[in-house]
């Protein structure tokens, strides 16, 4: 298997989405147990919130700056 990538963050992202569910589906035939594969789900689904977070207090300090100005 590839190793992951490191950079950029929409590849990285993408490459964990598109093994998300099939870790999970065959944990076991690729020797994960299943809390792995769901903490690995956990954690994507954390990064992805935290990006959100992230992009929505981007446009909120946008548009506070362009209504300070």
């Amino acid at each position: 298997m590839p190793n992951p990538p490191s950079s950029p963050r929409a590849d990285v992202l993408s490459w964990a989405q598109s093994h998300t569910q099939p870790w999970i589906t065959n944990d076991s035939q690729i020797g994960l147990t299943e809390p792995q594969a769901l903490a690995f789900q956990t954690k994507y689904n954390n990064a992805i919130a935290a990006i959100n977070a992230q992009d929505n207090a981007k446009q909120a300090a946008e548009t506070a700056t362009m209504t300070a100005q």
